[in-house]
């Protein structure tokens, strides 16, 4: 039994493993997907715009496209056109709750530091760069507060002729990286993001873990010039799974059931064996009895066949065992002019034998044997 509970246990282990790491690859992914997107259609959009030239129209559908990146991805808390000339030439969205907290006196200056930093490693590597993370100061009782408090920037440069013609500057919020994974996934799994150091940037849901909760985690390279994150998640409680309940109850069930029939085979073998070591006590008493008495015995059997005698008997009439045995009356050791008496008492007594349902003993029925040594006195009976 013990087997068996602990097969099925590492079974549902190693089951409950592989879903995990698949949930994780496949929020990986998404993630993954998602930033190389935005990066290639921000790309899109500096080109547009820095195409468009004195084309008021052509840059206005260039922040159309800007606009609609941001409504589609919540991710995304602002972005920002930067000319060559490192001028902030427009910003959506223009102001919004999330915006007032950035342009407050104790948030603007490491944020507008951090992009500062980016904007510089995007021009020296002339690609897609990441700032490092950016914690805000919130009211943990602002309704945005768990949504903004932790950001950071990425600057994808528009390059035309080996210079840089402007770039498109993002700011990304943490939490929202997690709104990028399917909310089926995190029905399931508790997701968080965490740094180097093990700071907690951002989680799916403040629901707690068991303690002994599966877990697994995997670095999330969100870009080249990133700074280094991880992706982990956490299993929560699992529901009540019936069918392996079930299961288990079936394995006890079976297992109760087998201790129980060899408890009872073995009741039953002791019951047997006592039962034969008592009837061998009383046949080996019998049997001394019989060989020890000085009073003859023969048995019949329905056919008025000799059965058994004992020493006694044999020594009566003389003959031995192997003779007797088997002999039908009239018996050679009864007195010649008695044999036709005693076959019909012999009869009467089968018959009575026959009526009653019973064994019939007698004493007596016989004359004396045509040789006799000792005591004329012998028993005999019948048995079916």
């Amino acid at each position: 039994m013990g087997v068996i509970m602990g097969t099925l246990q590492l079974q549902e282990k190693s089951q409950q493993e592989a879903a995990l790491f698949r949930g994780l690859s496949f929020a990986k992914q998404r993630i993954h997907l998602r930033f190389a997107n935005n990066t290639d259609v921000l790309q899109s959009i500096g080109r547009d715009y820095v195409g468009a030239r004195e084309s008021e129209k052509l840059k206005d559908n260039a922040i159309i496209q800007a606009e609609n990146l941001l409504q589609s991805n919540h991710e995304i808390a602002q972005i920002i056109w930067i000319n060559e000339a490192s001028q902030r030439q427009w910003r959506i969205p223009p102001d919004n709750l999330k915006t007032e907290w950035f342009n407050k006196a104790n948030n603007a200056g490491v944020i507008n530091q951090a992009l500062k930093k980016t904007l510089e490693l995007s021009a020296a590597t002339n690609s897609p760069a990441f700032s490092q993370f950016i914690s805000l100061e919130v009211p943990r009782d602002e309704l945005i507060s768990k949504e903004i408090r932790n950001v950071f920037w990425q600057t994808v440069p528009q390059i035309s002729g080996n210079e840089i013609k402007g770039m498109v500057a993002v700011l990304y919020t943490t939490q929202g990286l997690l709104g990028m994974i399917p909310g089926e996934l995190k029905g399931q799994y508790r997701f968080t993001l965490i740094t180097d150091d093990d700071k907690v940037l951002a989680i799916s849901s403040d629901r707690n873990t068991p303690k002994r909760a599966f877990s697994n985690q995997t670095s999330l390279d969100i870009g080249v010039l990133s700074p280094n994150l991880s992706l982990r998640i956490d299993t929560y409680p699992p529901a009540t799974n019936l069918t392996f309940r079930m299961l288990i109850g079936v394995v006890l069930g079976l297992s109760a059931f087998v201790i129980w029939s060899l408890w009872s085979a073995l009741k039953q073998m002791q019951v047997r064996q006592e039962a034969e070591a008592n009837l061998r006590a009383e046949t080996n008493f019998r049997s001394a009895m019989e060989n020890s008495t000085p009073v003859g015995i023969r048995a019949h059997d329905m056919n008025r066949t000799i059965t058994y005698v004992n020493p006694a008997f044999c020594e009566m009439t003389g003959w031995s065992a192997d003779e007797l045995i088997g002999l039908s009356p009239p018996f050679p050791f009864w007195p010649e002019g008695q044999k036709t008496e005693l076959t019909e008492k012999m009869n009467q007594a089968l018959k009575l034998a026959l009526n009653q349902g019973k064994k019939t003993w007698s004493r007596g029925l016989n004359s004396p044997p045509q040789r006799l040594d000792h005591s004329n006195s012998h028993l005999y009976f019948t048995t079916d």
